[in-house]
C-alpha cells in the first residue's frame, strides 16, 4: 500500500513486491494486484536509444498524433518514450 501510494503507479509497486509478470490498478483508491503465469519460453527484447529525449519533448512531438489539448478523439493509451 505504501509503495503504490508513494509512486502513485500501483503497477510499478507490483512488480517491485511480487516480481514477475503482475496486472494491477486502483480500486476504490485502493491498490489491487495479482501475479500472472510467466510462459519461460518468452524472450523479451530491450531497445536503448543513443540519445535521451525527456518525457515533455517526446509527448509535445506526438500530441497530434496521440490526442491531447484541442483533438475531440481520445487516442489509445500506448506507451511513449519517457514514460515511466
Amino acid at each position: 500500500l505504501v509503495a503504490a501510494g508513494t509512486d502513485g503507479h500501483p503497477e510499478n509497486a507490483a512488480a517491485s513486491v511480487l516480481g514477475g509478470l503482475v496486472a494491477a490498478t486502483t480500486d476504490n483508491g485502493r491498490p489491487r494486484a495479482a501475479r500472472l503465469p510467466l510462459d519461460a519460453d518468452l524472450v523479451f527484447v530491450v531497445i536503448v536509444p543513443d540519445r535521451a529525449l525527456p518525457t515533455a519533448e517526446a509527448r509535445a512531438t506526438s500530441e497530434g498524433e496521440t490526442g491531447g489539448p484541442g483533438n475531440d478523439e481520445p487516442a489509445p493509451r500506448r506507451a511513449r518514450a519517457g514514460d515511466r
